[in-house]
């Protein structure tokens, strides 16, 4: 709520709780690609309209009392208000700290529309590609040379704008492999992008066995991981999910008053998915790894109410990434050095049965975004989504890493410099010694001395 609202509620009488938003500044990060044009019908859109709002407010007392009808600017009722604490910030003003459900429009992408998914996913697709409208790019956006990025061996992807719906939509590169094709011309990624993915998909660090190199140091014992270190490494800033946070930030900086969207395929779908649980964003990932595993090492929000959930997981059944069976030692993941662990996803599931309707079997090469569009999402009818949600509230509860103990162990104490103080008393001792002097005073007949006198 503006300043000059609060002003139009001084001439009520009756009291109430004004607003005032929290802006968040968001600092700045450089490696992205912008693609300004409009995006050309590319989706059908829904509304969403189910929001918690919790801030605070200072204004003076005076102007406390407001009439019932005034209400009406917050868009909402006087049933929906919490008030949870107020405290006076000097001698005329109050600070009210208030709780209360509005409607605010929120637009969300109808994936119940092939078309809207297609297109989503053909932006995933266009992560891997350098220079747009060259190679496998899909083109969903027109033609335009604002172009920037891609110096780096890190973190990669497109911008994607919609200027009539001021939308603003991300997508992640994911895991470049030189054994799939369809992840990218450029192998400077690869191992940057390994790392990620053993980081964030393993149970503890990517230590399989005793042969494998772990990317962090967090193991501890037979099955045993310090589950802060796992938090600590999954948050450092060379990690892609700081990067891909910076990404956000930038992008929304650039942006202002623009709605963004997050999407990406593969490891790109799983950073796609954190960033909107982070911000509480729309999220779409296609072909994504587990992310609930690492969702709850970040302590993300978890919602258990599907109406504030707008993160989608769409992939295929013959797709053991997807699925999170590519794992054991006979695994094509494990055998290419992928720890591919995780396989609880977070939010809501579209899962096309590729293995019953299409006949596939399991094989990585079904990961592929390209397959996936040409012979899944452009030829398949769109299943009903499942909502997931946190992994608990299903009736088979999904439940990551269940062989391994994750524990906080007391850290080492700091050495201390232990001081011993020794006094050293001396004692002073003086002997006196004394000498007496004598002197005859009677001898006998021969001459000796018979009687002394001393002094």
């Amino acid at each position: 709520m503006k300043m000059k609202n609060l002003c139009g509620f001084k001439k009520y009488r009756r009291f109430l709780i004004a607003l005032v938003p929290i802006t968040i500044i968001l600092s700045t990060f450089s490696i992205y690609y912008t693609l300004n044009g409009n995006i050309q019908g590319f989706m059908k859109l829904q509304d969403f309209q189910k929001h918690n709002h919790q801030h605070s407010a200072v204004f003076k007392i005076s102007s406390a009392l407001l009439e019932t009808d005034s209400i009406t600017a917050l868009g909402t009722n006087t049933n929906n208000i919490v008030i949870e604490e107020i405290s006076p910030k000097d001698e005329d003003s109050l600070n009210i700290k208030l709780n209360y459900h509005s409607k605010q429009s929120t637009l969300i992408p109808d994936l119940s529309d092939k078309e809207t998914i297609v297109s989503l996913a053909k932006m995933s697709q266009n992560a891997y590609v350098r220079d747009p409208f060259t190679g496998d790019w899909q083109n969903v956006t027109d033609q335009n040379d604002d172009s920037f990025g891609w110096d780096d061996d890190s973190i990669r992807g497109h911008v994607f704008k919609n200027e009539d719906q001021k939308i603003v939509i991300i997508s992640y590169k994911g895991t470049s492999s030189k054994g799939l094709p369809g992840t990218g011309q450029d192998g400077d990624t690869i191992e940057n992008d390994k790392f990620n993915d053993n980081l964030l998909f393993s149970c503890c660090c990517a230590r399989v066995t005793y042969l494998w190199t772990p990317v962090c140091d967090c193991y501890m014992d037979s099955f045993t991981c310090n589950e802060k270190c796992l938090e600590q490494n999954i948050r450092n800033n060379s990690n892609y999910y700081k990067q891909s946070i910076e990404i956000y930030r930038q992008v929304k900086r650039n942006n202002p008053g623009y709605q963004i969207w997050t999407t990406g395929h593969s490891l790109g779908g799983a950073l796609s998915s954190l960033v909107a649980r982070t911000y509480g964003l729309v999220g779409v990932a296609f072909e994504s790894p587990g992310d609930l595993l690492a969702s709850q090492r970040l302590h993300l929000p978890l919602p258990f109410d599907p109406d504030f959930d707008m993160i989608w997981h769409i992939g295929n059944t013959a797709d053991p990434i997807y699925m999170g069976t590519c794992n054991g030692a006979s695994s094509s993941c494990n055998l290419a050095g992928y720890a591919m662990e995780s396989r609880c996803h977070s939010g809501w599931e579209i899962s096309y049965d590729t293995v019953k309707e299409l006949k596939w079997s399991v094989d990585v090469r079904k990961h592929r975004i390209k397959t996936v569009i040409s012979d899944v999402l452009e030829e398949m009818d769109v299943p009903e989504p499942v909502y997931i949600g946190n992994g608990k509230g299903t009736e088979n509860p999904c439940i990551e890493c269940f062989d391994w103990d994750f524990v906080n162990p007391e850290p080492e104490p700091e050495p201390t410099l232990s001081l011993t103080t020794t006094r050293v008393t001396s004692t002073l001792t003086t002997s006196f010694t004394t000498t007496l002097s004598s002197s005859c005073v009677g001898r006998n007949f021969v001459g000796w001395c018979t009687s002394y006198t001393t002094f």
